[in-house]
């Protein structure tokens, strides 16, 4: 499979070619966006004034074929050379690939309430160094691509337990559910192992490997509430104040991997019984409780210093 061509020289050349044939003139100070982006912004709406007076909505190359094409800056003129054949890039970064990191990113921002959109917008912001240009593809319906697989992860988060849905959270915020902290917690303490890009099998591989795995360090009690405590500040007495819950907790999730990690198991019968096994967890006593007040516990400051944020 071939890879995007690294075009940032060419494309910090472009934007100079459009600072000088390109002026604004803007008195009122109208315009928000400044200087080179402001000249690409009106650039980019020149073309859309000339698709629609000209009927030519749709692009008729391919981003795909584009970004494996040479620009040139030519004097005054921008030149393309295609090449004489083109490979298949792929799709960019999938949204199971997303997920350990979507999971890490929900856990270190869970206090400020961002509603989706903003979830999505920061998440991307994040790990925009970790993405290619490929993963910014406008798709048919005008929607960028990356923006598109980060709903796909947290809708496939959710149906599988890693998310909660309570009336509260319903479409308008993402938080994470027992499962999706333990696993967050994970995440962030070896961030290096979850790089992994999961085998191309849609059916084998909707939850990221790596988070089924994570049931492998979480099978007794005393390693379930080590995992948690990883993330909290020493010495809370969270784990004391709600020991029998946790336990119940624990025992519940014990299912609940087993389900999920079940190679015999449809993904289907995966999603009905983990949701029940979370409906479950939800009507233990006291564990709002539990997760108003280890919410006040987590380091998060400290989460982030360490992982560079």
């Amino acid at each position: 499979m071939s890879e995007p061509k690294n075009q940032s020289a060419i494309a910090k050349r472009f934007g100079e070619w459009c600072d000088m044939n390109i002026d604004i003139i803007d008195d009122g100070a109208n315009i928000q966006s400044k200087g080179i982006a402001a000249k690409v912004d009106f650039l980019q709406r020149a073309i859309e004034l000339w698709r629609f007076n000209e009927s030519k909505d749709q692009n008729g190359v391919e981003f795909e074929d584009f970004v494996q094409t040479e620009m040139l800056v030519d004097g005054d003129k921008l030149r393309f050379d295609v090449p004489k054949r083109l490979g298949s890039l792929g799709s960019g970064t999938s949204a199971v690939q997303l997920q350990p990191r979507l999971l890490s990113f929900l856990l270190l921002y869970h206090r400020e309430q961002f509603e989706i959109l903003q979830v999505i917008e920061k998440f991307i912001e994040k790990i925009r160094p970790q993405l290619t240009i490929l993963d910014f593809k406008k798709t048919k319906t005008g929607t960028t691509r990356c923006y598109t697989n980060t709903r796909v992860a947290a809708t496939t988060l959710r149906s599988f337990g890693f998310l909660r849905f309570t009336q509260k959270e319903a479409f308008k915020t993402w938080v994470l559910s027992l499962p999706g902290l333990l696993v967050a917690s994970r995440v962030l303490e070896n961030p290096r192992n979850w790089n992994e890009r999961p085998p191309h099998d849609r059916k084998g591989y909707f939850i990221h490997p790596s988070i089924l795995n994570a049931q492998a360090a979480l099978t007794t009690y005393d390693q379930f509430v080590r995992q948690l405590q990883f993330i909290c500040e020493p010495n809370v007495e969270v784990f004391e104040t709600f020991n029998d819950v946790l336990r119940k907790a624990h025992n519940l999730l014990d299912e609940y991997w087993k389900i999920l990690r079940d190679p015999e198991t449809t993904r289907d019968v995966k999603k009905s019984a983990t949701e029940s096994k979370l409906k479950q967890l939800a009507l233990l006593p006291k564990i709002e409780d539990f997760y108003a007040e280890f919410s006040k516990c987590i380091r998060v400051e400290q989460l982030i210093k360490d992982i560079g944020e």
